[in-house]
């Protein structure tokens, strides 16, 4: 009979008994962070490189505001068939946690269908949806998870949800809603991601067709995005009513040729602001990006200076501007130009250039501002804003969605100078590259037996060392 080796029976358990330990004490230790995370979501630490999930400054500063009002706003999160995406909980998480004001929940839309009806939510939509309302729902904003991420590129993505629920935050703190009305009926340019772009930030987008119905009272500005035909005489005097009691207006106009647009010129040569009918071209090649862009030089304005990233203008599209004040009363600024080596060339020669041809170079206006006292009222002040190209202000909207242009950045500080607003708003976007690494089939080849048979191997034969090795202790 073989003799009972209590060592290593006593060795053997000593082993089983440490083992379970550590795993009981790790699956504890797993179970306890995940329920601070829960309940104290701050002790989350965001590591990652693009730290996506961590709340800037700027929102910060507008949640220390909220609490100082007594504005209390809910943010609901909503959920169906599947867990809610774990970037937009960490960041409501976050606003809960910054603000007394602010309370964050879940609500299942599958379990809860009315949720949708008292938002106007589609059931299509509403995974990951989020709704951002005040206590009796009076007020309120919905961010879909499509807004929250924009497409930059193949490989990098931008997370916007930052943007959607500070700014939401904001509306719901303010008493005003800045509301821009934009002219129909002259086949204006105007997109709908240009118009979802000015509705995140708070603005109001109506529609109006000055030959049937004239501009609203509570319109804070009035846009007129690239017209291809002119406007007629009586929709110019309704114009011309609107902005004599203090109104505000934006014109972007394409290149067009002399005497398309002639009852618009005239309103705008009114304000001491001529169209040239010319293209302007950068000749500076540091500022040229392709032969169809360039980037726009700013000047020491209000709307102008401070702008995080360099302006988009598009090349031929921009013409140039000329600027006549001596009317009293009549105060011009540029705003946007070429650098001094910018070159004007006439429409009507523009078809038949050759290498011959020859352009003085000056630094072309592409951007100007005309303010007018009302009633000579330096405290009630018109404005008359003109751009040459519409992509100066991201009509197209796609380069309102690139933060390292500063076309937004424009357009809003344009916005809130002439509607003379302070409201809340914030523009954060948060990049996320996803690197892919491509090898030649030779290289993945030698990859895919190194991993599933090599390694594999290896670790085998070391165990079986390990066992031969200690088999009789």
């Amino acid at each position: 009979m073989k003799k009972i080796n209590f060592r290593k029976i006593k060795f053997g358990a000593n082993n089983s008994i440490v083992v379970v330990i550590a795993v009981v004490l790790a699956v504890l230790l797993v179970m306890a962070a995940s329920a601070a995370e829960t309940k104290f979501p701050a002790l989350k630490i965001d590591v990652t490189d693009d730290s996506i999930t961590k709340i800037t400054d700027q929102t910060k500063t507008v949640l220390r505001a909220l609490d100082e009002t007594d504005t209390k706003i809910k943010l609901i999160a909503l959920e169906g068939t599947g867990d809610l995406n774990s970037d937009v909980r960490d960041v409501l998480n976050q606003y809960d946690v910054l603000s007394d004001n602010i309370t964050f929940e879940t609500e299942n839309y599958v379990k809860n269908a009315l949720i949708l009806q008292t938002y106007s939510i589609s059931s299509d939509y509403a995974d990951s949806t989020v709704i951002v309302t005040n206590e009796d729902d009076s007020k309120f904003r919905v961010i879909y998870s499509a807004q929250m991420w924009q497409q930059d590129s193949e490989n990098s993505s931008s997370f916007l949800l930052e943007t959607y629920v500070t700014n939401a935050i904001g509306y719901l703190m303010s008493d005003r809603i800045i509301s821009v009305a934009m002219t129909t009926g002259h086949n204006e340019s105007v997109t709908d991601t240009f118009i979802d772009e000015l509705t995140a930030e708070n603005i109001s987008v109506t529609q109006v067709d000055l030959s049937t119905s004239g501009i609203s009272e509570g319109c804070d500005l009035l846009m007129i995005i690239a017209p291809y035909s002119d406007f007629t005489q009586s929709e110019i005097d309704a114009l011309d009513t609107y902005m004599s009691e203090g109104g505000n207006c934006l014109i972007s106009l394409w290149a067009t040729s002399e005497g398309v647009l002639p009852r618009l010129e005239a309103f705008m040569q009114e304000w001491g602001i001529t169209y040239n009918h010319d293209i302007v071209l950068e000749q500076d090649m540091q500022y040229v990006i392709n032969s169809t862009i360039f980037y726009a030089q700013t000047t020491d304005s209000e709307i102008s200076r401070s702008i995080s990233g360099s302006i988009l203008a598009y090349m031929p599209g921009s013409l140039t501007l000329s600027e006549d004040d001596d009317e009293e009363g009549l105060y011009l600024t540029e705003l946007l130009t070429t650098t001094s080596s910018g070159i004007s060339i006439p429409l009507s020669e523009a078809q038949n250039l050759d290498a011959s041809s020859e352009f003085d170079s000056d630094a072309y206006i592409i951007a100007a501002m005309a303010e007018h006292a009302v009633d000579n009222n330096l405290e009630n002040l018109s404005h008359l804003v003109v751009t040459t190209t519409p992509y100066v202000f991201g009509a197209d909207g796609e380069t309102l969605q690139e933060s390292r242009y500063g076309n937004k950045d424009f357009l809003l500080n344009m916005i809130n100078y002439v509607t003379d607003n302070d409201a809340i708003s914030v523009s954060v976007k948060k990049t996320r590259t996803t690197t892919t690494i491509t090898l030649p089939q030779s290289q993945r080849s030698i990859l895919s037996i190194a991993l599933c048979v090599v390694f594999p191997l290896v670790i085998i034969i070391i165990g079986i060392a390990v066992w031969l090795k200690r088999r009789h202790l």
